[in-house]
């Protein structure tokens, strides 16, 4: 496990405490508490005691015998199966902990080893065509919990006819139902899945696809049939997904627990909404998930949040029913039929207290889910912290590629009315497709987005829709993402302070317009306020360094602040105007006009008007760096030859002794364990000094830097004394 810095320590001690401590004394706990031992051997039975001796086979039986202060120890192998605590603990002291053996590999997963007789498509086939077709039977699949026939009774669940779906809540059934051939003009995609080796295959539509993709494949005949195009080299182990979860209880709002040092994979889960991860708290609270790979779900791989979401038809749904409830929580407000009338504040699903929240998810690698890696919608003072995030939204499960897809949930991180998130230090890199990095969608309050390394994703940072106490995005290194490295949308009081953006596709750092979106529970928020665009560096973004919405009155100009900024000679800059009410073209032109006149800016600098009448809105408004800072005041920025630094990335294999927490040889991410170092090439940056912002002290590396001036950019005074840091692993 890595070392964390004091402030993650003492974050960590305040989410444990917020349910209270442990009952009884030292003595009384430590005799109640015992270790469940789950082996594969010869000896193992869910009949057993349970020692180390005469273990379990299952984990799910430990999990239904386990008691507060307990631990569930599980030995080497691959268990296949849905594991579903019975219970939680009952406070920090008292937790129920699901542990991988020291050194030992142990694999949880939602598929199962598929061996059938596969037959040719075609029968006169030639032999080094590989498109062949397989039954998949009826007892392959559980029964869901959720799911129950016109008896009554549960009713197994198919994935390979089971339809991803993304957008607004649908209940169990609705999203659970099976694929409508008609509902798209062309089959929709499931969420089942097939691996060979360990590797997904891709799926595709039709059989015809099928037969021109090798390592492709399609259920066809209403989930009953497998079509495989297998490439020679992938001949091997076929496993295929059966399981709705892995590791996620059916009682909601349990807490307390502890999950540690295993690799799940494989999950044949839902999308969002409501969400439903591999691995999920189901609205539970202050659970520890720690050191584990959390890999290759269908759509998330690990839900932290209160999975219901926050619009409309959940309002106005009077029968929701996501499971039983743990006894001691009771059904929240936004869940229970409503009161006749207007709706009491404790309705508003924003200003309700969170089901699920307090939970720690630290040094874990998430990675390769066809969707998004981590999720949490209504959900409080969460720690993410020293995890590696790569390589999600695989499947590319966005409405832009598939049409049939009604919403975009794709990202490393997606928060939805979330308070206090601390999301900090962590490796956030090659989300696919539309996946961005860390995407805070929606009614989010107080976080802070502090140390990240951000690298090659659609956008690295996403804010959007977000009101209420401030956002501080401090001192990440955010690079080479396919659109901007920092981004605010509809959103106000957004702060972005002494953090690095370079080489982005298109903005630095952009900050816009609600527009019509910024209307949600009452509020009203549409030009943004609040908004700090202070102390960062900007090198080699493709478009410029930022975009800032213009002024449309002189309030407006003192309403944000913009200064402290470092950037190379020459780079762009925009005052856009894109939004209902923004000014007209000659409007703008005229404001900007009057603000160079007031600074004293030499006509020989002001921008070519002409070319912000244009009925193109991406010329309109840009500019250089004089006319941008009139705009606002002030100093927005100095302009410096930077030298461009270098990013290095040197890849290392993963030691063999520590294999609980990596992949398994022939996993897409085998053996590989990334660092990053950065080099600067001019020390002029070096000499750039600040006035520091007072609740953003922490560098990248975790340091308070002493009283006075601090360098611009996120690595405090270490840039002062080296050229060449290392930003990944975290040493500190």
């Amino acid at each position: 496990m890595r070392p964390f810095n004091a402030v993650a320590v003492r974050f960590v001690a305040m989410v444990l405490a917020g349910f209270g401590t442990a009952c009884g004394d030292a003595a009384t706990q430590t005799a109640q508490r015992r270790v469940w031992h789950v082996a594969q051997t010869a000896e193992a039975s869910d009949e057993n005691d349970g020692t180390a001796q005469t273990p379990l086979r299952t984990i799910g039986q430990a999990a239904q015998l386990a008691q507060p202060g307990d631990t569930v120890l599980v030995h080497e192998g691959v268990y296949r199966e849905w594991v579903q605590p019975a219970r939680g603990g009952d406070g920090p002291d008292r937790m129920i902990a699901y542990q991988a053996a020291e050194g030992e590999r142990v694999v949880i997963s939602g598929s199962e080893v598929f061996d059938p007789p596969w037959e040719p498509v075609e029968p006169n086939q030639p032999r080094w065509e590989h498109v062949v077709r397989a039954n998949l039977p009826e007892d392959l699949f559980e029964p869901h919990p959720r799911l129950a026939d016109d008896n009554g009774q549960p009713q197994r669940y198919n994935p390979f006819n089971t339809p991803v779906r993304i957008g607004p809540y649908l209940t169990a059934e609705e999203r659970m139902a099976p694929r409508d051939p008609n509902r798209a003009g062309f089959p929709e995609l499931v969420v089942g899945e097939v691996f060979v080796r360990g590797r997904p295959m891709r799926q595709v539509r039709t059989t015809d696809q099928v037969k021109a993709t090798p390592g492709s494949w399609c259920a066809a005949d209403d989930g009953k049939t497998l079509v495989v195009n297998f490439l020679s080299w992938t001949k091997g182990p076929v496993e295929v997904t059966v399981r709705p979860a892995v590791f996620a209880p059916e009682r909601r709002g349990l807490g307390y627990i502890r999950l540690e040092g295993f690799i799940i994979e494989h999950a044949a889960n839902q999308a969002p909404f409501p969400q439903a991860g591999m691995v999920s708290t189901r609205s539970g609270h202050h659970w520890i998930i720690e050191d584990n790979v959390i890999r290759h779900a269908a759509t998330a791989g690990l839900d932290v949040g209160s999975e219901v979401v926050a619009h409309w038809r959940v309002l106005q749904n009077q029968d929701i029913d996501e499971g039983p409830w743990a006894d001691e929580r009771a059904r929240p407000v936004h869940e229970t039929k409503l009161p006749e009338g207007p709706w009491p504040p404790e309705y508003n699903y924003v200003e309700a207290p969170a089901p699920s929240h307090s939970h720690v998810v630290r040094n874990n690698r998430i990675c390769d889910n066809s969707l998004s890696g981590l999720i949490a919608v209504k959900a409080d003072d969460l720690l993410i912290e020293g995890n590696t995030f790569e390589r999600n939204n695989r499947r590319r499960l966005t409405p832009s590629e598939n049409p049939d897809l009604e919403w975009v949930e794709a990202a490393a991180i997606k928060l939805h009315v979330t308070r206090r998130a601390r999301i900090a230090r962590n490796l956030i890199r090659d989300q696919a497709g539309s996946g961005s990095g860390i995407w805070l969608d929606n009614t989010n309050e107080a976080a802070r987005i502090t140390g990240n390394l951000v690298l090659g994703n659609d956008v690295g940072i996403d804010l959007e829709i977000n009101a209420g106490p401030p956002i501080l995005i401090d001192h990440n290194v955010v690079a080479f993402n396919r659109i901007d490295g920092l981004s605010s949308r509809c959103s106000v009081t957004v702060r972005f302070v002494h953090n690095l953006s370079m080489y982005n596709g298109r903005w630095g750092c952009i900050v816009d317009y609600a527009g019509t979106r910024g209307q949600f529970f009452g509020r009203r928020f549409v030009r943004p306020t609040g908004c700090e665009v202070r102390n960062n560096v900007f090198v080699g973004n493709q478009r410029g360094a930022i975009r800032f919405p213009i002024p449309k009155e002189e309030t407006e100009r003192k309403a944000n602040r913009i200064d402290g900024n470092v950037v190379e000679p020459g780079q762009l800059f925009q005052l856009s105007g894109n939004a209902n009410d923004a000014p007209s073209p000659e409007e703008m032109a005229n404001l900007a006009k009057a603000w160079l006149d007031e600074a004293g800016v030499a006509k020989a600098l002001w921008p070519d008007f002409d070319q912000w009448r244009t009925v193109d809105a991406w010329p309109r408004g840009c500019c250089n760096l004089e006319t941008f800072a009139a705009a606002f005041g002030g100093p927005a920025a100095r302009a410096m030859e930077l030298g461009l630094p270098r990013l290095w990335e040197v890849t290392t294999r993963i030691p063999s002794e520590d294999p609980a927490r990596y992949p398994e040889q022939g996993s897409t991410v085998e053996g590989l364990d990334p660092q990053y170092k950065i080099e600067f090439r001019d020390p002029g940056w070096q000499d750039v000094l600040v006035d520091p912002v007072a609740d953003a002290t922490e560098d990248f590396f975790g340091q308070t830097p002493p009283d006075g001036k601090v360098p611009a950019g996120p690595f405090g005074t270490a840039s002062l004394q080296s050229q060449r840091l290392w930003l990944w692993p975290p040493s500190f």
